[in-house]
């Protein structure tokens, strides 16, 4: 019997190890690496202990108390970061918490966020064209890659910025004119068949020949939770660049910016946190992420007329698509009646779902933006708001069920909705109250259709 035991015991914590169960006895606690309150620069010893968490597969433990730092904190792949909520206060004077890229901080963008510039990153071409909906590429180079490879591809076309900035190129921002933008994304190798690599989805865009596909290079299955993170400088209290599968959640964060996801997130979460932000974003997730979810946070967006930067609470930016954002209460406190706003899809972002969120005292509610397509705004709240939804240069935009209060007494026009140069979008039964100019303004749009 005693060797029967003894054989369930040993399989029982076999398929635990094999289930992903931490091995640690407890967690690792930045104290013992050197963490202290006293400190002015708490950097290496949670470097340290963020490192240990990643080989064990443990929590990097943040106890009650405040700690400074005067410089970026890296977080590596597979760690976890995580404290006891309020209590845990992490005070940057310097920097905010960032991640390696390629196991390296000594990365960089040049003018145009296609070519970044990080060590040892590794980049092969597609040897023809792409259409939308293929889920296979041929590649120059297959041997860069092994199945289960998470990749990155984009079309190298100069920043969209020059000509989205740029009123007399407008015609280019609403249309199928694909080419002359940037565009990319995230996808996994699923199979390789000589120099054909094929793709666990397909591509909801068309690159030309000679785009770019390489490997991730950001950190992926990481854990930031249960933190106050407070950033006295500008910039993001958290700044990731090409992150996979990292969770922010049950975090209070204070300061000029809140979280920055940039280039090819994907599959992230911000959920379950209070984000007090003032000039950048309180969220933002940019440059062709995708499949990331922001769900149920608490929002303050702090804005005055001298403030420069920023011009909304939450954001999707060139490009980000298959993103989700629902269930989020923004409040806006500020003085500028101009862009000031709650959640936007901005350039060239799609395929985006915006629902049942509540926004409070925005210059602008929700909206569209440069370009933005398909995407889709229903069941949100809007309250005291000088515009309830604006749509301006976007295309094929679904609005539905939106409950829009317009409340504005200064001396500029204020409207329920405004559609101004788009083409194809669609408003269904949004409830329209309150004091506006214009209850529905139809601005040099076509195809705009209004269902009561």
């Amino acid at each position: 019997m005693g060797s029967f035991i003894k054989r369930v015991v040993s399989q029982v914590i076999l398929a635990l190890l094999l289930s992903g169960f931490s091995s640690c006895a407890h967690e690792l606690n930045v104290k013992n690496f050197g963490g202290s309150e006293e400190s002015t620069d708490n950097t290496t010893a949670f470097q340290k202990c963020l490192a240990e968490s990643a080989v064990k597969k443990c929590d990097c433990y943040v106890p009650k108390g405040t700690y400074y730092f005067s410089q970026d904190l890296f977080l590596p792949s597979g760690s976890s970061l995580i404290g006891e909520g309020e209590a845990s206060r992490l005070i940057f004077n310097k920097g905010g918490v960032r991640g390696y890229k390629n196991g390296s901080v000594n990365f960089y963008y040049t003018n145009n966020y296609n070519n970044e510039v990080v060590p040892d990153a590794k980049y092969t071409r597609l040897r023809r064209k792409v259409n939308q909906g293929v889920d296979h590429i041929e590649v120059a180079n297959s041997d860069l890659f092994k199945v289960g490879d998470n990749i990155v591809m984009f079309n190298n076309k100069l920043d969209s910025w020059v000509i989205l900035e740029d009123e007399k190129q407008s015609t280019k921002w609403n249309g199928d004119h694909g080419d002359y933008f940037a565009k990319g994304g995230s996808f996994k190798v699923k199979n390789i068949q000589r120099d054909t690599l094929f793709l666990d989805t397909k591509l909801p865009f068309a690159l030309p020949e000679h785009s770019m596909i390489s490997l991730r290079s950001g950190i992926s299955n990481v854990k930031i939770k249960k933190l106050a993170i407070v950033r006295q400088t500008d910039g993001y209290a958290i700044l990731l660049e090409q992150p996979l599968n990292v969770s922010m959640n049950q975090l209070m964060i204070k300061g000029y910016g809140g979280i920055l996801l940039s280039h090819y997130a994907n599959k992230c979460s911000i959920t379950d946190n209070i984000i007090d932000s003032e000039r950048g974003y309180a969220v933002c997730i940019e440059n062709f992420s995708s499949d990331n979810a922001v769900l149920r946070n608490n929002v303050v967006f702090r804005r005055n007329g001298l403030d420069t930067g920023g011009d909304c609470a939450i954001i999707l930016l060139m490009g980000a698509y298959n993103n989700q954002v629902c269930y989020n209460d923004v409040k806006n406190i500020g003085e500028r009646s101009r862009d000031f706003g709650g959640i936007f899809s901005h350039a060239l972002s799609f395929n985006n779902r915006i629902t049942n969120n509540n926004i409070n005292g925005a210059a602008e509610g929700i909206g569209t933006y440069y370009g933005a397509f398909n995407n889709i705004f229903k069941g949100n709240v809007i309250e005291k708001v000088r515009f309830g939804i604006v749509s301006y240069y976007s295309r094929s935009n679904v609005y539905v069920g939106n409950r829009l209060n317009i409340s504005y007494l200064g001396k500029e026009y204020s409207y329920g909705i405004l559609d101004y140069g788009t083409l194809s979008n669609i408003y269904e039964t949004s409830e329209l109250s309150g004091e506006m100019t214009f209850d529905i303004k139809n601005q040099g749009s076509k195809g705009m259709v209004v269902k009561r």
